[in-house]
């Protein structure tokens, strides 16, 4: 693995290509007709243009703008933004337009809590951190079964792997 930090990260960006790769195509400007070095260019250049000019959008704004330009139509099925200086995870969806947002300080990250989960295409507005359930093996199996359904015309899974997926998380301890 090679990391890139520092001078050595110029763009905060990821792609499905090597850093390398798509620093070679930032700086040639072209892309071969490869989509995620096309996305990785375009990315780039709103960046630079943000910092250059951020006008009075706010950078959370901006990176929801940049994101709706690299989307890939129906391919995208949410984006979601880290706002670490606030402590906030904001997301929306392709059933979902809204903006919705988890605050990190409504939560108990100790190992005494019970996980959370949420349905992310639930219609609700501004923070939900409050409507999140407990995640358990049954409500685990459904959604193993509904992303299954939903998938079947790209990927098939055997049902001993299915069976392991479902039975995975019963794996995972917190210490």
């Amino acid at each position: 693995m090679v990391v890139h930090k520092g001078d050595q990260l110029p763009f905060p960006v990821l792609t499905n290509n090597t850093y390398d790769q798509s620093l070679t195509s930032k700086s040639k400007g072209t892309w071969s007709g490869d989509n995620s070095l096309e996305r990785f260019v375009t990315t780039c250049n709103m960046i630079q243009q943000y910092k250059t000019d951020p006008g009075n959008r706010s950078l959370t704004d901006h990176a929801f703008d940049i994101l709706h330009k690299v989307s890939q139509g129906n391919f995208t099925k949410w984006s979601i933004v880290y706002d670490i200086s606030n402590k906030r995870i904001l997301f929306k969806t392709d059933q979902v337009k809204q903006l919705r947002y988890l605050n990190f300080s409504s939560f108990d990250f100790s190992c005494k809590q019970t996980t959370k989960t949420i349905d992310i295409n639930t219609v609700l507005k501004d923070d939900i951190s409050s409507k999140m359930t407990d995640f358990n093996s049954k409500l685990n199996s459904r959604i193993i079964d509904k992303t299954l359904l939903e998938s079947r015309s790209r990927i098939t899974i055997p049902d001993p792997q299915k069976q392991a997926l479902k039975a995975y998380n019963s794996t995972i301890h917190c210490e």
